[in-house]
């Protein structure tokens, strides 16, 4: 059952990236791939010695610079092509508590009272973003990752093979495992984690200074003492 929350309330969805800019880019490239081309027939042609060797030089340069540009764009369309029917990590913060969903359509499946919430940190996924993760009391974990399943930790970039593979083996045995969350106990140590520079439409200043109050300075986006200077959310782009 979802906490109804009295009063306040921040409702932090996650954006997905859009696929127009990296095909206008791509489109783009492509044509200067194919003037650069033109172009170096056109220079092998009628320059020699130094001036074709230093022409073949900047060619080259060049060239690496596009690819750089093509395999960046390239992730960002396979990202958008894995998101695209998927819902999104989403969160909800009231004076009540957390509630959360791995895969946002509508309703959150976890619902944490903030006395649950034993604290906050940032930690990097397979890419090297950061995620801003909500360590909870095994008491709600339970709620997320059924306790028939053993968690030991992996890397990030495996989380999501090794939490299929369980959920497969808890569904032979009729239990429901949300993979999504299961993923992120594997790689993060918690269910619970957002990506807080793909959350648009919210002042995270504002719901900073609220989290703090209804936690009791438990947690904050600017993560802990330690991290503060590394983990503000204004420090990295995505």
């Amino acid at each position: 059952m979802e906490t109804s929350p009295p009063g306040e309330e921040y409702l932090l969805i996650t954006g997905k990236d859009r696929p127009f800019p990296s095909v206008v880019i791509l489109s783009l490239t492509v044509a200067v791939l194919a003037s650069g081309c033109l172009a170096l027939w056109w220079v092998s042609r009628h320059l020699h010695g130094f001036a074709l060797g230093l022409a073949y030089s900047v060619g080259g340069l060049l060239l690496l610079l596009v690819l750089w540009v093509v395999v960046g764009h390239v992730e960002l369309l396979m990202n958008w092509a894995y998101w695209r029917r998927r819902g999104v990590p989403a969160m909800r913060l009231t004076p009540a508590g957390l509630d959360y969903s791995s895969a946002f359509t509508g309703t959150f499946p976890l619902n944490v009272p903030w006395g649950l919430v034993e604290g906050c940190g940032y930690r990097p996924d397979g890419d090297g973003h950061l995620f801003w993760c909500v360590d909870l009391h095994p008491a709600a974990v339970m709620e997320a990752v059924p306790a028939s399943i053993y968690v030991r930790p992996v890397s990030p970039d495996r989380a999501r093979e090794v939490a299929e593979k369980l959920a497969r083996a808890a569904a032979a045995d009729g239990e429901h495992v949300d993979v999504d969350m299961l993923s992120h106990e594997l790689a993060f140590g918690t269910p619970v984690a957002i990506n807080l520079h793909r959350v648009h439409g919210v002042s995270l200043a504002e719901v900073d200074e609220k989290l703090r109050e209804w936690t009791r300075g438990r947690c904050s986006f600017r993560g802990t003492p330690d991290d503060q200077a590394s983990s503000d959310p204004s420090a990295e782009g995505r």
